[in-house]
């Protein structure tokens, strides 16, 4: 009987990753005493999902899982005192080291140095750890840490005792994988209407200064807001939880409503993003409600398709099915009697929605859904050349994987090669205004970077990194922010 983390993950992730994951469950089942296993993921999600995954699988042994979950560089940086100082615990099945940071994050030059230190130190302190712990040690990073690890730290890699590796297959890739933010942000923004976050410092602060001064609640909530919202860009989320948290008590009290659902909004994304999905599920759901019995309409659209991916990734998918649904109905409804062009929220819930259909195996319902949001975006690009470019090859992206899921294997390729030709123009097309603003162009730039990659696998084409040779460098330097992939 397969494991259930190991069907959750397949699902989400692919055949390929179960299989990695199989092999850590499988040592568990034939190995005793310490082994080194190094386990790199994608994002926090699949970390979290691993680790309640093993938690799980240990507690029905009689076993528990020590988990190290470092909140800063600091903390990682001391690892190896503290691997050499945990306490007895005669129950113990696992010590589970996890810091997962992309190397898109602002704050990943700090991570990056942390665990440079931290696989150093353990490098040195290999044979007393092993003497020490007389249970498996699990590393758990992004990809880039094994890297890492073999750099730095050769003699502790040379004692590992598995390397397993979760990531989308290319069926899993192009559907959606991430939270898409919309507190704060007006869910009909372009990409260039965005701004930078706001300084961190000065909103840290002004909050201080406000928390002393009665009958300023209102605008400590706001400036929370904003404050949340920088530390979110720096990957900061327990500190944007705090903020998050503090702004919805005060919204709740002082209002208005729609104001507190946006807290919600924003507080369940911090959680999502530190692998709590629960209760970002919770957060979520209570910033719906508000929404919903106030009358936002446009913002529950927006919450409905993020409450669609959440319950999607919890495992939930006729649930997930009907908020997808619900967001489709509600966008179609305010864009009734609008003589301008559909916009681009309802082109994003549609395609949340075909590929939730997707998963329940409603091909031919998904393709529908998944048309339809093509045609909007055709006609969005259209009318705003270079600006929807990305959305578009997105589109086209996802298309292409439902026709080929189909057995429509030359349609699809002749849809993939549409989607490389599209962004083989736009790239070049926007790199003046992401030379010149490369904060508030870096989303759209991601994404076209992305599926332009994706396109050119899809077709067994090596990309042009000619065309990718002024965008990736400064793209590694901005803060994180996955485009949107619905």
């Amino acid at each position: 009987m397969s494991d259930r983390s190991e069907l959750e993950i397949e699902r989400r992730f692919g055949q390929q990753a179960a299989e990695e994951w199989r092999l850590i469950l499988r040592h568990f089942d034939l190995a005793d005493g310490f082994a080194l296993i190094v386990l790199t993921v994608p994002d926090r999600l699949a970390a979290g999902m691993c680790r309640q995954g093993l938690a799980g699988f240990l507690s029905a042994h009689g076993k528990s899982l020590t988990r190290i979950r470092p909140h800063d560089p600091q903390a990682l940086s001391d690892l190896a005192t503290r691997l050499l100082n945990l306490p007895d615990h005669p129950a113990a099945g696992a010590v589970w080291v996890e810091a997962v940071t992309s190397e898109r994050a602002g704050n990943y030059p700090g991570w990056n140095e942390a665990w440079h230190r931290a696989l150093g130190s353990l490098n040195q302190q290999r044979n007393p750890l092993r003497r020490r712990l007389n249970v498996p040690l699990l590393i758990v990073g992004a990809p880039w840490v094994a890297a890492t690890m073999r750099e730095i730290a050769p003699d502790l890699w040379s004692v590992r005792a598995l390397v397993a590796r979760i990531e989308p297959d290319a069926a899993h890739a192009a559907l959606p994988q991430a939270w898409q933010p919309v507190a704060g942000v007006d869910a009909f923004a372009s990409p260039a209407e965005t701004s930078a976050p706001p300084d961190i410092v000065l909103a840290q602060r002004a909050a201080q200064r406000l928390r002393e001064e009665k009958g300023q609640e209102r605008v400590l909530a706001e400036v929370l807001g904003r404050l949340a919202q920088g530390l979110g860009a720096t990957d900061d989320w327990p500190a944007a939880e705090a903020a998050w948290r503090e702004a919805a008590a005060l919204r709740l009290r002082f209002g208005p409503p729609t104001e507190a659902a946006r807290a919600s909004a924003g507080l369940s994304q911090a959680l999502w993003e530190q692998g709590r999905g629960q209760e970002a599920l919770d957060a979520l759901a209570s910033a719906v409600a508000l929404y919903r019995g106030h009358g936002a309409r446009a913002e529950l659209a927006g919450a409905l398709s993020n409450l669609a991916v959440l319950l999607d990734n919890l495992a939930r998918p006729q649930d997930a099915l009907a908020a997808a649904s619900e967001a489709v109905a509600i966008h179609r409804s305010l864009q009734a009697g609008q003589s301008d062009s559909p916009r681009p929220a309802l082109a994003l819930s549609l395609n949340n929605l075909a590929n939730m259909l997707s998963r329940l195996g409603r091909l031919e319902d998904a393709l529908t859904a998944a048309e339809e949001a093509l045609s909007i975006r055709r006609d969005l690009a259209a009318r705003h050349p270079g600006l929807y470019q990305a959305d578009l090859a997105d589109s086209l992206i996802s298309l292409a994987n439902m026709l080929s899921a189909l057995g429509r294997r030359e349609d699809a390729l002749a849809v993939a090669e549409e989607a490389v030709a599209r962004n083989t123009e736009a790239i070049p097309a926007l790199i003046p205004q992401f030379s010149s603003h490369p904060e508030v162009f870096a989303n759209i730039m991601r994404a076209m970077v992305r599926d332009y990659i994706a396109g050119c696998q899809m077709l067994g084409r090596n990309p042009d990194m000619g065309l990718l040779t002024s965008v990736q460098p400064v793209l590694k330097t901005l803060p994180p922010g996955d485009a949107p992939t619905g």
